[in-house]
Parts: structure tokens; C-alpha cells; sequence
């Protein structure tokens, strides 16, 4: 039937179907506008979560370099030694060709403007010259302006001088109201400059940099208030026994010497130091007329006296700055054979801070006079340490000393602050001996010992 209404009247079924088409083209626009209008969301959704996936990796990348910075930041470290790993770290977060970091070592008021300071570079070259005093000068006047940063995206524009430099942000390092520096980052990869993202960043390094300066000049004055008060009570130690004052120093000195030449790190060179400063701190324990008595000393006397290393320990084991220098006080006289006290330790059982203080401790003591015996020559003494290396001195200290540049070792020594007790002898005849012995035959050093007991030396205490 329909078939035949369209052969009868095919206008009218003509119709229709424009009627019919007319009617679907609304509908097929709307579906495509809902598609693009789909598609365009979708679009935007992309972007952002190619945003968010980028500011959760710059995120991730920030806490990664600040918790990088609390681990190196410690308070035994100077900041020079970890300035340059900062430039480094800074330098892939930040996404720039040039890191800088001017840290001046001793620090103006913030609203002073002062001399241009050590710089730390990580990147694509080294800024020298103008160009770095200018950027210095900028980071003076920023503090002095109370700036927290300064972005500059047109540099080379406004500064043709500065013709390696396109953009720039600096952010002034500022602690205890002194400028202690910058952080200046330079050149960013990409051709829209720095901008608030990376000053977030500079802040929060500068702000842990700042942090940990405070607390390190916090812990140096503390470090400095403790030694003050150890040095004080070694002294009083020393002054019960005229002979014995400025022992615990030159042996100090002589630890340093030693800790020095034998390569060791800035810790363990510290920790020597003290331990040699604080040896005979237990002395405190022992009776004044034992330690002033002119003659040898009873097998009781001598039993009291060698309590000294554990009773020094007990004195020191609460205080937690200088844990790692109680077992150089405890050991220092133990034997490399095996022969010393407190516990007969032998060979590298004796921590080596001890063995350092003992070969130390029994220099100066052999040097020095004593109410019941003279000083050796300094020849004897360098033959006495080459006797007993392997037996009370470890062979392997023994043999630095016997290296050394005596002549700088024995000016250190007088150089301290009491300088060496030779009962008459004037100090520089130190150096005397000192070139004297380089030329002596041992034959010669041998026969100038014959008559010398050096038991009457085997105290060194």
C-alpha cells in the first residue's frame, strides 16, 4: 500500500522525507556539539592531570632535596662542605643552566652592604667578575630592602654587559638578622622564566640553611661553654703538680699533630685533640702528695695513680658532645703488646684514639722533667719511641712520629700556651736538637744513652 502511495503521489512522499530530514539535523548537530563539548572537557582534563602530574613530581622533587639538606646539614659539618652538593641538587629541580650560592664566612648585619663572599657553581660555566659582583650587590640590596627574593626575566635586555645571563632569581640568605649570603639561580631551561614556583623553593632551602646555621652557632657556643669549663678543670688538675702543668695541652697538641699526618677525617683530628686535652682528667681522683712526690713511686701509690683512665671516663661518660673521646681517655694507657691498663687491650683491640694519646702522652712526658728525674734529650726520646714501637706504642704511629718534620712538631709544641717545662733549658734550644738529631749517627745515639735508665721513665703518667 505505501509503495503504491508513493508511485501515485510522489511529491507528497518527497515531502515527507524533507519533513523527516529536517527533523534529524537538529539532532545530529546537537550530538556533535555534545562530542566536541565532551572531547573539549576531556581535553581540559588531560592538561589537568598533566599539571597535577607535574606538580606532584615538582613536589615529590622539593621534599626530596629538603630531606637531602636535613640529612647533610649536621651540625659537625661546616656549610662549605656541603654548599657545593646544594648547587648540584639545585640545579635538576630548578631546571636552569647555573646555580650560585655566595655564603660569606663571616656574616655583616643584613642591613649592611658588604664585600662579595665565597661562591659555590654548579652548571653550565663559572660567572667571575662584574657580572657575579653585580649579582652579589643585588642580593645586599634585597636584604638591606627586606626583599625575600628578586626575579628578573628580562636581565640581559636591561643589562647588555650581562650578556650570559637571560633571567635570574635570587633569594637572599638571612639568619639571626645577619646576610650570610644567596642563592641565585640563573637561566631557565624553558622560555618562560622563573617564577613563583621556583621562589617557594629558594625560600624553603634558604630558610633550612638558615636553620641549621642557627643551630650550629647554637652548638659552637654550647661546644665552646663545655671546653671552657673542661679546660678550667684540667688546669686546676695540672696546678696540684708544678712539674706536670701544661702537660694535658702540649699533649693535645701533640694528638692533633699526629691525627693530622696520619690523614684521619676533621672529626676523628677533634676527637684526638680532646681526648689528649682530657687524659688525665682522672687525676682529680688521686691525692695531691702522690702526684707531688719527688721519688719513685710505691707499688700502692702507683695502683692508685693507675685508676686514673677509669675514674676520667666515669667523669666524662655523661656528657654526650664527646662520647667518642671517653675511649681515648680509658685506653690511653694500654700497651700494643698488651702489658698496659686498665684491661691489658693488645694491637688494634685499643681503639685507635688511644693508641694516639699513649705514643702522644709518653712523648711529652719524656721531653718534660719530672721532681724525681730530668728530661730526655730529644734524640733519646725519638730512640725510645723506635725501641718500644711494636711493644707499648703501635709500630704504625710510631713510625709517623719518627718521620715527621721534627722541627714542626717541637714548634707546635712550644707554641702552646705553657710551652714545654725543661727545668733550665730555654725553649729554643729545642730546636737545637731538633736539627742536631737529623744528622746523628745511631751508633752515636746509642752511646749517648748508656747512661740513662729509661725505667726511670716507664711512669709517664
Amino acid at each position: 500500500m505505501a509503495q503504491y502511495d508513493c508511485e501515485q503521489n510522489p511529491d507528497k512522499h518527497r515531502q515527507k522525507l524533507k519533513i523527516k530530514a529536517a527533523d534529524t539535523i537538529p539532532e545530529q548537530k546537537f550530538q556533535e556539539q555534545t562530542i566536541a563539548s565532551l572531547q573539549g572537557q576531556l581535553r581540559v582534563k588531560e592538561q589537568e592531570n598533566e599539571q597535577l602530574a607535574a606538580a606532584l613530581e615538582r613536589s615529590f622533587e622539593e621534599s626530596n632535596l629538603l630531606h637531602t639538606l636535613g640529612d647533610i646539614t649536621r651540625l659537625d659539618q661546616k656549610p662549605t662542605e656541603y654548599l657545593k652538593t646544594i648547587c648540584k641538587d639545585l640545579l635538576e629541580v630548578l631546571a636552569c643552566e647555573q646555580v650560585m650560592i655566595y655564603w660569606h664566612e663571616a656574616p655583616a648585619q643584613a642591613t649592611e652592604v658588604q664585600a662579595r663572599p665565597a661562591i659555590f657553581q654548579e652548571g653550565r660555566y663559572l660567572l667571575a667578575g662584574i657580572t657575579s659582583e653585580a649579582l652579589w650587590q643585588t642580593a645586599c640590596t634585597a636584604s638591606v630592602d627586606n626583599r625575600q627574593f628578586v626575579i628578573d626575566n628580562d636581565y640581559s635586555n636591561n643589562n647588555p654587559q650581562g650578556k650570559q645571563i637571560r633571567n635570574f632569581i635570587l633569594t637572599p640568605i638571612i639568619a639571626n638578622n645577619m646576610l650570610l649570603g644567596a642563592i641565585v639561580a640563573l637561566n631557565k631551561n624553558d622560555s618562560r622564566g622563573f617564577s613563583n614556583l621556583e621562589a617557594r623553593l629558594t625560600r624553603s632551602v634558604v630558610n633550612k640553611l638558615s636553620i641549621s646555621y642557627e643551630n650550629q652557632s647554637l652548638y659552637i657556643r654550647q661546644r665552646e661553654l663545655m671546653l671552657g669549663t673542661l679546660c678550667a678543670l684540667v688546669r686546676s688538675i695540672d696546678a696540684k703538680d708544678p712539674y706536670t702543668c701544661g702537660h694535658s695541652e702540649r699533649v693535645a697538641g701533640i694528638c692533633r699533630f699526629l691525627a693530622e699526618k696520619m690523614e684521619l677525617s676533621e672529626t676523628e683530628i677533634e676527637n684526638a685533640y680532646m681526648a689528649g686535652l682530657l687524659h688525665d682528667i682522672g687525676k682529680i681522683g688521686v691525692r695531691g702528695s702522690t702526684l707531688r712526690k719527688d721519688q719513685r713511686l710505691t707499688d700502692e701509690e702507683f695502683d692508685e695513680i693507675k685508676k686514673h683512665p677509669e675514674i676520667g671516663a666515669g667523669i666524662l661518660n655523661g656528657i654526650k658532645q664527646i662520647s667518642e673521646v671517653v675511649s681515648g681517655v680509658m685506653t690511653h694507657h694500654e700497651r700494643y703488646d698488651g702489658k698496659g691498663y686498665p684491661f691489658g687491650l693488645s694491637s688494634n683491640n685499643i681503639p685507635l684514639i688511644g693508641r694516639i694519646v699513649n705514643i702522644a702522652d709518653t712523648f711529652d712526658a719524656m721531653i718534660s722533667s719530672r721532681p724525681y728525674r730530668k728530661s730526655l734529650p730529644v734524640n733519646e726520646v725519638l730512640y725510645e719511641i723506635s725501641r718500644f714501637s711494636g711493644t707499648q706504642f703501635d709500630p704504625m704511629i710510631a713510625e709517623v712520629l719518627l718521620k715527621c718534620d721534627l722541627d714542626e712538631l717541637l714548634n707546635r709544641i712550644i707554641n702552646t700556651e705553657n710551652g714545654i717545662k725543661l727545668g733550665n733549658e730555654p725553649k729554643g734550644s729545642l730546636r737545637t736538637k731538633a736539627s742536631q738529631i737529623l744528622n746523628m749517627p745511631v751508633a752515636q745515639m746509642l752511646k749517648e744513652s748508656e747512661n740513662i735508665d729509661c725505667n726511670d721513665y716507664a711512669d709517664l703518667f
